[in-house]
C-alpha cells in the first residue's frame, strides 16, 4: 500500500512539472537584448553629454521584435520615457543616444531601463546606471597663477580675507598671506620650494586626486579625511595641493612648472588654482 501511494505521488509530481513546462515553454535564449556598453562598464557623464548605446536583438520564438522602450529614473526627475519605438518590420539592431540631464546636484545617479517586447508579448529588460556630474557645479579655474620668491612675502598672492575665504587678490604688504613660497638652500646647491602660510591655512598633498574633474564635494572629502599640514615641503611639478582653514577646504592647486627667472636667478612657481564654491545640502548628492 505504501509503495502504491509513493508511486502515485511521483506521478502527480511529474505531471505537475510537465504541465508547467507546457504552460511556460519560453527559454532564456528565446528573446535577448545585448547592449553596449555592458552592465560592467562604468558610465560617467557631465550634464549635457551624449552617450551612444548599441543594441542587438535576438528572437527565437518565431515572432519578431515589436517594441523598444527606454526609461530613466532619478531622484530629481522621477521616471521619464526617453524612447518608445514600435517596429513594423524585422529588426536585429538599433542605437539609442542618451543625453545627460542638467542637475542641481553635484552628482546624480540615473537608472536606465531598456525593455524589448516581441509580437507574442514576451519581454526582456536590461538596466544601466549612469553617473551624471553637474557641469554647472564644476569648479571654475583661476590661472595660470605665478608665485615669486620674496623675502618680505610682499609678492605672495594668496591672501586671507576677514571672512576666511582663500583667494588670490593682491593686497598690501601689511596683510598676512594665506600662502607664500619658502626655499631651503641645501649643501648640494639645490633649492627645494615649500608652501607656507602667514595665517592658519593648512595643506594636503593629494597627487592621486583627479584635478581635471575636481568637484567641491570630492575635494572636501579628501581634505577633511587627510592629515593637514602647516607646511608642504619639496614641491614638484604635477603636485596637487588642497588648501583650507580648519576642516574646511578652500581650493585646490596644480603645480605646472618650477623655473628660474630674472637676473637674480630667482625661483618662480607656475600653477593653476580652483577655488571651492560653498558646499550646500542642495548640491551634495545624497
Amino acid at each position: 500500500m505504501k509503495k502504491i501511494v509513493c508511486l502515485l505521488c511521483l506521478c502527480m509530481t511529474l505531471t505537475a512539472l510537465y504541465s508547467c513546462s507546457e504552460e511556460e515553454p519560453q527559454e532564456l535564449s528565446d528573446i535577448a537584448l545585448i547592449i553596449t556598453p555592458s552592465l560592467a562598464d562604468s558610465i560617467v557623464l557631465q550634464s549635457g553629454d551624449r552617450k551612444l548605446f548599441n543594441m542587438k536583438y535576438y528572437v527565437n520564438t518565431g515572432g519578431k521584435v515589436e517594441r523598444l522602450q527606454v526609461k530613466s529614473v532619478d531622484v530629481e526627475n522621477g521616471e521619464l520615457t526617453l524612447a518608445d519605438t514600435t517596429y513594423a518590420e524585422t529588426v536585429q539592431e538599433a542605437t539609442f543616444i542618451y543625453v545627460a540631464p542638467q542637475t542641481t546636484r553635484e552628482r546624480l545617479s540615473v537608472k536606465l531601463t531598456f525593455t524589448l517586447t516581441e509580437t507574442s508579448g514576451r519581454k526582456t529588460t536590461q538596466t544601466r546606471t549612469v553617473t551624471v556630474n553637474s557641469r554647472l557645479l564644476m569648479l571654475q579655474e583661476v590661472g595660470p597663477v605665478v608665485l615669486y620668491m620674496a623675502g618680505d612675502k610682499a609678492d605672495a598672492i594668496m591672501f586671507n580675507e576677514p571672512t576666511q575665504v582663500f583667494d588670490h587678490v593682491l593686497e598690501a604688504e601689511s596683510r598676512l598671506p594665506d600662502l607664500y613660497l619658502d626655499v631651503d638652500t641645501l649643501e648640494d646647491g639645490t633649492h627645494p620650494l615649500a608652501f607656507m602660510s602667514g595665517t592658519e591655512t593648512r595643506f594636503v598633498r593629494a597627487n592621486s586626486f583627479d584635478y581635471a574633474s575636481a568637484s567641491a564635494n570630492a575635494i572636501q572629502t579628501v581634505y577633511a579625511n587627510s592629515v593637514r599640514m602647516a607646511r608642504i615641503d619639496a614641491l614638484q611639478t604635477n603636485d596637487i595641493i588642497i588648501a583650507g582653514h580648519g576642516a574646511q577646504a578652500e581650493g585646490i592647486m596644480f603645480i605646472q612648472n618650477i623655473v628660474r627667472i630674472g637676473t637674480d636667478n630667482d625661483l618662480c612657481l607656475q600653477m593653476r588654482y580652483k577655488p571651492l564654491h560653498k558646499i550646500t545640502e542642495e548640491n551634495i548628492a545624497k
